[in-house]
């Protein structure tokens, strides 16, 4: 990470940033230690890669102390959906884009949707 950052940016490259690695989930939750709030984590994925993910994102925040206030959100539904599968005690939220017809022209659909995946939270 930190080496791209410098090729990208030369004026501002410090060569102690350049090993640095974006850090695993597990790595972030050890970091925050007992940080009270609430953690939105989201889930890109779809297709192939999506129970794979859920899977082990299940893994790190179910080991986690920080699971009662981790809320798992995604765009992709059936994500929702196996998130309420595999973690029954995390919150999840379904997330939808935020243009003013999927809002105002079928508010009752977004819930709809939300309540089917088991979403305890919807977002736009």
């Amino acid at each position: 990470v930190g080496s791209w950052f410098n090729r990208r940016r030369p004026r501002r490259a410090d060569a102690r940033f350049a090993r640095e690695t974006v850090p695993t989930l597990e790595s972030f939750f050890d970091f925050l230690g007992d940080y009270a709030g609430l953690l939105y984590l989201e889930l890109k994925c779809g297709g192939s890669e999506r129970a794979a993910l859920v899977e082990a994102v299940a893994g790190v925040v179910q080991r986690s102390k920080l699971l009662p206030r981790v809320v798992v959100k995604s765009f992709d539904l059936e994500a929702v959906s196996l998130v309420r599968e595999k973690m029954p005690e995390a919150r999840a939220a379904v997330l939808f884009e935020p243009k003013l017809s999927t809002v105002f022209a079928r508010p009752r659909r977004l819930v709809e949707l939300a309540r089917r995946c088991g979403a305890d939270e919807l977002s736009v």
